[in-house]
Parts: C-alpha cells; sequence; structure tokens
C-alpha cells in the first residue's frame, strides 16, 4: 500500500473504532519546493482508506500541507471530528473554515497556525452564544 511506505509522514491509528491521522508534510519537498505529486498521491489515499478503516475518524492533524484545498478536505471531513489541525496549509481559505463548521459540528480543537490562505475569520462563524 502507497500509504504504508510513507510512514516517516504519516501515522493511521485507532483505539476502540474511533481512528486517528497524523501527517506532517513538511519534509515532503524537493530542495525546498513542496513536493506536489506525492502529497495529493498521500491525500487521495487517505480519502479511499478512511471510510473502510473507520467507524469514526476523530482526530486528524494534515500539517505542513502544501495542496490541501476545499477538493481533498471536504472528503475528509465527518461529523465526528472533534480534534482538526491543518497548521501551515497554504490552501486553506475563509470559505473553508465554514465548510468545517459545517461538517464537524463535535469538533473541540481547530489549529489553523500558519494558514497563509486565511484572511479573516468572520465573527461567530465557529462559536455561537
Amino acid at each position: 500500500c502507497f500509504l504504508e511506505r510513507n510512514p516517516e509522514y504519516l501515522s493511521v491509528g485507532g483505539l476502540y473504532e474511533k481512528g486517528t491521522i497524523k501527517a506532517n508534510f513538511k519534509d515532503m519537498n524537493d530542495e525546498d519546493i513542496p513536493h506536489f505529486e506525492r502529497q495529493t498521491r498521500i491525500l487521495r489515499s487517505l480519502i479511499c482508506l478512511v471510510p473502510f478503516k473507520f467507524k469514526k475518524l476523530v482526530s486528524m492533524s494534515l500539517q505542513h500541507c502544501a495542496v490541501l484545498n476545499t477538493e481533498l478536505l471536504d472528503p475528509l471531513l465527518t461529523e465526528d471530528v472533534e480534534f482538526l489541525d491543518l497548521m501551515y496549509c497554504p490552501r486553506i481559505t475563509n470559505s473553508d473554515v465554514k465548510l468545517i463548521q459545517n461538517k464537524c459540528p463535535k469538533l473541540k480543537t481547530l489549529n489553523l497556525s500558519g494558514c497563509s490562505g486565511l484572511t479573516g475569520i468572520e465573527e461567530g462563524i465557529l462559536f455561537t452564544n
């Protein structure tokens, strides 16, 4: 499996049917240029794997991913996600934050540090009184 050949970048696991994904794409580059094709292949593989591997995906960390955009993020978001770390994913935008809010009602923790595609979060978009 393609994912099994990349253990230095990716960890997929779970306990009691609750799944976790941890992927750090920081060092997946060629001479400081992100390796877009490899990152895309890994994300597409995760999209195929998640529905078969986990009953509930509760924790997902996809750090430093240069290709993560709405098209690749949307299929990974589920109503069971409680922890989401998208640190330093430059293609995450304001509309993705709205998508996360709509698809992940149980979300407790969201990390968007370093997401340069964000121009500002509208007041009340994630939290309601």
